[in-house]
């Protein structure tokens, strides 16, 4: 979801820090109420519940949009790098394209499209081409604060954590249409946009860096992803203690009864438990405040008519519903990659994301964390 920098430095962090928290084998609850819609879903990262009951899911790691209706019965109704997808809008099927680089001389794909009778992906705006334009965190730091010549010299060596401001790059992984726009979440990008019919973008808001204590659980956490021998023992010990500014990386966007936009949140490294969010982002001035925070893996979230706030922890295993009163409880979930709740209340969600056999999309009528 956001930059990585060397090689070998993605191998230290493509599994990420969070993941050891996620319990195995986590199963969802069963019962009355609880359907299994479809099975064999190819990483299902993101789904949209349109008006009619169809589910739309983005197989990301397939390359396709797959429709299922509600008696189950699945069709591909488009293919091309899907990333996010927006059913709500009158008569309109709205995606993103996210395509992560196969190297580092290669531009990922950073627009939003409409999905055409045919299938057909019609571009209407470009994140990226927005993002070079403009990048609009270039003002904010992220890495360690205050860091020493040695907590430095550890980050040279694996070309993570060092200061550095923000930098070009798009990934727009969410959409939400909103009065004939689309709002994106731009996880690489750190930022909430605007894309008008006529192709202008604009920014919304900017995330702010999400600040972490570089404890040595989480040094240890960091080591523990890659195979021993690999990294020296002692890698990040001088910047123990230290303040981390974490990229904020916004996951979902999605529209609360209030009027404001809220705003799933997995912050990049250290990527360190607990460390995910919500942020409620006021359309109008681009304010953004830190509603929600304790979450891990947080990659989507819906949100109800009472606004209860419901968030797919993917390495957590298992989804949340926040109260009003920020009350919260939990659900089981093996690998959850989204979440949605549809106008009669009943909650869909997406699990399996790294199955190999592949996922599946459950509905439960209604929460069963009651």
């Amino acid at each position: 979801m956001h930059h990585r920098t060397a090689a070998w430095t993605a191998a230290l962090l493509s599994v990420p820090l969070l993941a050891v928290a996620a319990p195995a084998g986590a199963a969802p609850p069963s019962g009355p109420g609880t359907q299994e819609l479809a099975t064999g879903l190819v990483s299902p990262l993101a789904m949209s519940v349109a008006r009619d009951g169809t589910v739309y899911v983005s197989e990301q790691f397939a390359g396709r949009l797959t429709a299922v209706s509600p008696r189950g019965a699945t069709r591909t109704v488009a293919e091309g790098p899907v990333s996010g997808v927006d059913a709500t809008g009158r008569g309109t099927l709205t995606v993103t394209l996210s395509a992560p680089p196969e190297d580092e001389t290669q531009e990922a794909v950073g627009a939003v499209a409409r999905v055409d009778a045919r299938g057909r992906l019609v571009t209407i705006g470009s994140t990226l081409d927005h993002e070079v334009a403009t990048n609009p965190d270039a003002g904010q730091v992220y890495g360690f604060v205050d860091a020493g010549a040695d907590c430095l010299a550890d980050t040279e060596l694996v070309g993570v954590g060092a200061p550095y401001p923000g930098i070009v790059e798009s990934n727009p992984y969410a959409v939400l249409v909103h009065g004939g726009d689309r709002v994106v979440a731009d996880a690489a990008g750190n930022s909430i946009v605007r894309v008008r019919p006529n192709g202008t973008v604009r920014t919304v808001a900017v995330l702010p860096p999400v600040e972490v204590e570089f404890t040595e659980e989480v040094r240890q956490g960091l080591l523990a992803q890659v195979p021993p021998g690999e990294l020296p023992p002692d890698l990040f010990e001088p910047c123990v203690g230290l303040t981390i500014r974490a990229e904020p990386v916004p996951t979902d966007v999605e529209l609360g009864p209030d009027g404001m936009y809220y705003v799933s949140s997995l912050p990049g490294f250290p990527e360190a438990p607990g460390t995910g969010g919500v942020y409620r982002v006021d359309p109008r001035t681009g304010s953004a405040t830190r509603l929600h925070d304790g979450l891990t893996g947080a990659v989507d979230l819906a949100v109800d008519s009472s606004g209860a706030v419901y968030v797919a922890e993917l390495f957590a295993g298992q989804v949340t519903r926040i109260a009003p009163d920020g009350s919260r409880t939990s659900v089981p979930v093996d690998s959850p990659g989204a979440v949605e709740v549809d106008r009669h209340g009943a909650v869909y969600v997406t699990t399996g994301v790294f199955a190999e056999t592949g996922g599946s999309l459950l509905r439960w009528g209604a929460w069963p964390g009651a």
